[in-house]
């Protein structure tokens, strides 16, 4: 029953992710740039407040400690975007840029890119839209991994595909995965 519960879902997320528009803008062996957009129903006040509230929406699968609810925006200049589970500790990012209801930019190595010689600007920008909301997000890295970082741009982009699909469910029905219809 978990398998089949599970396989919907997953289902489901990549029917959202498919209807999204993603895409790697550019890559390098040195950069790239991620842009995932969005039009949810609601305010852009109500998207900018449901994006704050990461640990409700991302996905546990992407968190150091496996629990997505770890997972916190300190929504002021120089606040933490951190995952605190007890004494395990993650500062993915630091809030550089506020501006409620339009503006959300973090300086953030997201995932495996901390251990790396790589920086990050993880943006959400906000604008009001004749059906409701449009929110683009958008990831911009660069530096050094040794494979090359535009053969990792297609991994970060289905990541970040799944977490804005997931968000745009949270969004529009404060629950960041489908429920399955019981039969």
């Amino acid at each position: 029953m978990c398998r089949m519960k599970a396989l919907g879902i997953a289902i489901f997320v990549f029917f959202i992710a498919c209807s999204l528009k993603a895409e790697v803008v550019d890559s390098s062996a040195n950069g790239f740039t991620i842009t995932n957009k969005i039009t949810v129903k609601g305010t852009s006040q109500h998207a900018f407040d449901s994006i704050v509230k990461i640990g409700d929406w991302w996905s546990s699968a992407h968190t150091y400690s496996g629990n997505a609810k770890n997972m916190k925006i300190d929504l002021k200049a120089g606040g933490c975007f951190c995952e605190l589970d007890g004494k395990q500790q993650v500062q993915h990012g630091t809030v550089v840029n506020i501006n409620p209801g339009k503006l959300l930019r973090l300086s953030a190595a997201l995932g495996p890119f901390q251990e790396q010689g790589v920086v990050g600007a993880f943006t959400f920008e906000i604008a009001d839209a004749p059906e409701g909301a449009t929110v683009a997000m958008t990831f911009r890295a660069g530096g050094y991994v040794p494979q090359g970082m535009d053969k990792i741009a297609p991994v970060v982009d289905q990541v970040l595909a799944e977490q804005i699909g997931r968000l745009k469910l949270y969004i529009e029905t404060g629950k960041a995965e489908h429920s399955p219809q019981s039969h």
